[in-house]
């Protein structure tokens, strides 16, 4: 009730995920005569009045694509609107990061898959450096990923330390957290691993 006393005109659920109802429950009960988010199937016309599906490109282009759509506006963005550095970054071939942390246990990938995937990347470019990152809470994990392998950790103790490293890379190979944002805002091709319950 409290909710509807608000009277908004649109209510949008910017989650990007499928599967997920609460934001489009919190539209539905928003009263919002304009409702949007994104869902498939019949039950969408009860939560929402308009299903927007996001194109491809990073998440932040979905949720800034859906609000456009939602209120009728483009949203103003910077030229540049990836990360600056105080120094130039320079992208090193053949460097791979792999990012194997990630806030939740569920979104967490077993040792020995990312041991496999480091043989693999070292049989395909024996020249390449793979580098296992993280953060200091993270140094158990990726010494025992690393361990006996052709990676070398390399830890990162502040956000801008880690975002210096992808920047650096050729690619990021990640979890489902903060370092594959980061790659996009670099510029640097990532892959993300979805596990568990993401």
């Amino acid at each position: 009730i409290k909710l509807r006393l608000g009277r908004f005109t649109v209510a949008v659920d910017l989650r990007t995920q499928t599967g997920y109802y609460e934001g489009k429950l919190v539209c539905r009960l928003s009263g919002a005569r304009r409702r949007v988010g994104g869902m498939a199937g019949r039950s969408a016309r009860y939560f929402l009045t308009h299903v927007h599906e996001l194109k491809n490109g990073h998440e932040s282009q979905g949720m800034r694509q859906r609000l456009a759509f939602a209120t009728g506006r483009d949203l103003p963005v910077a030229q540049d609107a990836g990360l600056r550095f105080s120094h130039p970054v320079r992208r090193i071939p053949g460097r791979v990061v792999i990012h194997p942390g990630a806030g939740q246990p569920a979104k967490q990938w077993p040792i020995p898959y990312w041991r496999s995937l480091i043989e693999r990347l070292a049989k395909e470019d024996p020249a390449g450096e793979i580098l296992v990152t993280g953060v200091s809470a993270d140094s158990a994990l990726a010494e025992s990923i690393a361990s006996g392998t052709a990676a070398s950790v390399r830890l990162t103790a502040t956000i801008p330390e880690m975002a210096e490293l992808i920047a650096s890379a050729s690619i990021l190979v990640g979890l489902d957290s903060a370092a594959v944002h980061i790659a996009a805002l670099c510029g640097t091709r990532s892959v993300t691993i979805f596990s568990g319950t993401t």
